[in-house]
C-alpha cells in the first residue's frame, strides 16, 4: 500500500460515473467509461472499461453528487496526465476492468475550458506515451 505521508492532497471517497477520452499515438481519439473511486483537488482514481497509457493527457468529465439531496450536483471537466494503470480482477464472466490513476486539473462546466476540443489537450502526447 501507498505512503500515506507521502500524498500531497487529501483524497475524497467519492464514487460517480465518468466518462474519459485519450488520443492514441496514431492520432485516433479513444474514449471509455468507469467510476470514480476517490479523487483530490490535484488527482482521481478511476475504475473503467478502457485504460489509457502511462503518460497519456486525458480529459474526464463527470457529475458530482448532489449535497442537498439532488440526484446530481455540478458537472465538472478535468484535464490531466495518467500516472499509474493496472488490470484488475473481476468476477467470471464480466468484463475486464482496469484501474487508473490521473494527475487533474478541474474546472466546473461553466469554465470555458469546458468547451475546448480534445485535440487541444493531446498536442504533445506522441512525444510523452511510448
Amino acid at each position: 500500500m501507498a505512503d500515506l505521508h507521502l500524498r500531497h492532497a487529501y483524497r475524497f471517497e467519492i464514487v460517480t460515473s465518468v466518462s474519459y477520452s485519450w488520443s492514441s499515438l496514431r492520432g485516433q481519439v479513444c474514449s471509455g467509461e468507469g467510476e470514480t473511486r476517490n479523487m483530490s483537488d490535484s488527482g482521481i482514481l478511476v475504475v473503467g472499461d478502457q485504460c489509457p497509457p502511462i503518460g497519456a493527457l486525458i480529459q474526464i468529465s463527470m457529475r458530482l453528487p448532489s449535497p442537498r439531496g439532488k440526484p446530481f450536483g455540478m458537472k465538472l471537466y478535468g484535464e490531466g496526465r495518467v500516472v499509474r494503470s493496472e488490470k484488475i480482477e473481476t468476477s467470471p464472466g464480466n468484463t475486464p476492468s482496469t484501474l487508473f490513476a490521473a494527475s487533474m486539473h478541474f474546472y466546473p462546466e461553466t469554465s470555458e475550458k469546458s468547451e475546448q476540443p480534445l485535440e487541444s489537450c493531446n498536442e504533445g502526447l506522441k512525444s510523452t506515451v511510448q
